[in-house]
């Protein structure tokens, strides 16, 4: 649908593409069983052959062996006891773990490891072997083989880093992300002037306020860059700091703000088609006062705005954005991100976390076509009153959750987005107005997604060719920016 409406093309991305589809294994649906088809291609293309240690088998994952040496490693020792269905395990560091049993779930375990990646920890696997009572390899054997699998872990987890490009971009990101931010920043409305004062052009105060975030000064500090900017022909006048500062406050910003991000996430349509759904916090410096009664005192407490957004997992693309207040619940913004979303790219998986645990979420999603993994919180059951999406994603959850906890680890990398930008763009916002706070954030979002093509074109040697067309982007009044 979107083929002729991309702004660039990312030539050197059909090829990683493909390597990702054929690494990928899907869920059936509402079964206890993976598809015989997926799971044998799953095994051939990406799982490691089965090792054994005296004639124990391990499981085919590197990391899920590992745990697996660590646990026999805990039997071995002894360091387990048993009270009815519940075993208290002792670990490492000496911290006690309860794990208990459940006919439909199996075993479980309160560790930190067990809650969030929803996997087998190394408690669960010494109360398995506790159980079995079948002898165990002697602990040198469980030890040796132990540390040779770590150190296999350790240099397939190394990140190796092109530093020639590395240092290439990084020396030119500014000018390229003026460059690109000059292009994008032509598909913005232009004012009709009449009598009076003549007011700066949108393309003028948005280019100053993305530029202004994105060099983390002051209004007055970043006048010098604003003349640079003129003298290079970005912006058509010198625009005073007070001007750029009154943008911030805009409405109207916010909506243009949300219409570039659109276009710079065009680019990746052909992509991307794994999502993940988060929000974080930025700190301000604004304080909310009020006078408690009960106890004759006055407090203060700092607002901070919450940041909503969808990315795409492989590129690392923001693709929908939302800002809020920092009381809103999370589930709030979901909708929104997800039609904006789906607008432009073809989803076929979403991530989240359990805060996004509901029956509204799951429906949504199963209706536009995409596969949920969102775990469920440990209150809820799968009775769907009605909602028939929510007892098939409870049965998957419960019955494949080795799998699905293999799908739901993409999560992860919407956190690298936020560490990405944060530490880029800086946590602490410096705007005090309501609206300049949300816009700033925006504007940190876009320069983010900017940044994203730099390192595509430079890392990848991507070929970003310009394929503007009129009446490309239909709504320039921002929101969804995509047309049929």
């Amino acid at each position: 649908m979107l083929e002729d409406s991309n702004i660039y093309v990312l030539n050197t991305w059909n090829k990683r593409k493909k390597e990702k589809e054929k690494d990928q294994g899907k869920i059936t649906t509402g079964s206890n069983k993976l598809d015989e088809e997926s799971s044998a291609k799953s095994i051939e293309s990406n799982e490691p052959e089965k090792q054994s240690v005296s004639g124990i088998t391990l499981p085919k994952r590197l990391p899920d062996q590992i745990r697996k040496l660590r646990g026999l490693l805990i039997a071995k020792r002894g360091s387990i006891k048993r009270n009815h269905k519940v075993w208290t395990v002792k670990g490492d560091q000496n911290k006690e773990y309860q794990v208990k049993f459940d006919k439909m779930k199996g075993f479980s375990c309160n560790c930190p490891d067990s809650e969030h990646r929803i996997t087998c920890c190394k408690h669960v696997y010494a109360v398995e072997a506790f159980e079995d009572g079948s002898e165990l390899p002697p602990k040198d054997e469980l030890s040796s083989k132990l540390r040779e699998l770590e150190e296999q872990h350790e240099e397939a987890s190394k990140f190796t880093q092109n530093w020639s490009a590395y240092n290439t971009y990084q020396c030119t990101e500014k000018e390229a992300l003026y460059k690109i931010l000059d292009e994008i920043c032509e598909f913005l409305p232009e004012y009709q002037q009449g009598n009076g004062r003549p007011k700066t052009p949108p393309k003028d105060s948005t280019f100053c306020s993305v530029a202004k975030v994105y060099s983390m000064l002051s209004g007055r500090r970043f006048d010098t860059d604003v003349r640079y900017l003129h003298e290079k022909g970005y912006i058509q006048s010198h625009v005073h700091y007070n001007t750029i500062l009154n943008c911030m406050k805009s409405s109207e910003l916010e909506s243009w703000l949300q219409y570039l991000i659109d276009i710079t996430g065009l680019p990746f349509v052909n992509v991307e088609n794994i999502f993940a759904v988060d929000s974080s916090g930025f700190s301000t410096s604004v304080t909310d006062t009020w006078y408690e009664h009960k106890y004759q005192v006055k407090k203060d407490e700092r607002i901070w705005m919450k940041c909503h957004i969808m990315a795409g997992l492989d590129s690392k693309i923001i693709t929908a954005a939302k800002v809020t207040q920092h009381r809103v619940n999370d589930n709030i913004p979901f909708s929104d991100l997800i039609y904006r979303t789906a607008e432009r790219f073809n989803i076929e998986e979403i991530s989240a976390d359990k805060a996004y645990s509901s029956k509204s979420n799951i429906e949504l999603i199963r209706k536009l076509g995409a596969e949920p993994f969102i775990p469920f919180k440990n209150n809820l059951t799968g009775k769907s009153r009605g909602v028939s999406e929510w007892a098939e994603e409870y049965r998957k959850f419960v019955n494949n959750k080795a799998e699905f906890s293999k799908h739901f680890g993409n999560r992860n990398k919407v956190e690298s987005v936020f560490n990405m930008m944060k530490s880029k763009f800086g946590v602490q916002l410096k705007s005090r107005d309501e609206q300049a706070l949300i816009n700033e954030v925006l504007c940190k979002v876009l320069c983010h997604n900017i940044c994203v093509l730099i390192h595509e074109v430079n890392e990848n040697n991507v070929e970003l060719q310009p394929m503007y067309q009129y009446g490309i982007m239909d709504n320039k009044e921002g929101g969804v920016c995509a047309s049929d």
